[in-house]
């Protein structure tokens, strides 16, 4: 029936935007771990790991709206100068309880923008020194990969 054809349809074409987004988000997690496995983040010294993310300001991922260093504590210290304590957000608490060592937010506003993004953390990988990096993808550009999803077009009944 057309309307097997159709399920079958939107199945496939699911699958296959489900598949664009999870290649999407790997791409970001390693992007990240660019950040998290770098000796400067090996260290206990928090003024390194602060000064290390905001050096690469300018060499950042153009898919990022930005790069933070969270400290033990959740005060995030932006790679634009900013700090922010973000220590209340259920994704923080995760990663900084070690329940997590990766997390994919629910979008949350950016600073003083009407701009949302989704944030991204990541662990450090070679450390015990508590902490992450996290990263913010803005909303628009998973809003903008939705809008270019297709539909299956209907199908007359075959006999």
């Amino acid at each position: 029936s057309s309307a097997s054809y159709l399920f079958k349809d939107y199945a496939n074409i699911t699958h296959a935007n489900a598949t664009i987004f999870q290649t999407t988000n790997s791409v970001y997690m390693q992007q990240i771990r660019s950040y998290s496995a770098a000796d400067e983040m090996q260290t206990t010294d928090e003024q390194a790991k602060i000064d290390f993310v905001r050096k690469k300001v300018s060499s950042r991922s153009k898919d990022f709206k930005f790069v933070a260093y969270v400290n033990d504590k959740g005060i995030a210290y932006f790679d634009d100068g900013h700090v922010e304590d973000i220590s209340k957000n259920s994704f923080c608490q995760a990663l900084l309880k070690k329940e997590k060592n990766q997390t994919y937010g629910t979008p949350i506003k950016f600073g003083n923008t009407p701009e949302y993004v989704i944030p991204i953390s990541k662990a450090f990988l070679k450390s015990d020194t508590p902490g992450y990096i996290m990263i913010g993808i803005p909303l628009e550009t998973y809003q903008t990969k939705l809008k270019n999803f297709t539909k299956p077009k209907t199908r007359k009944n075959r006999l």
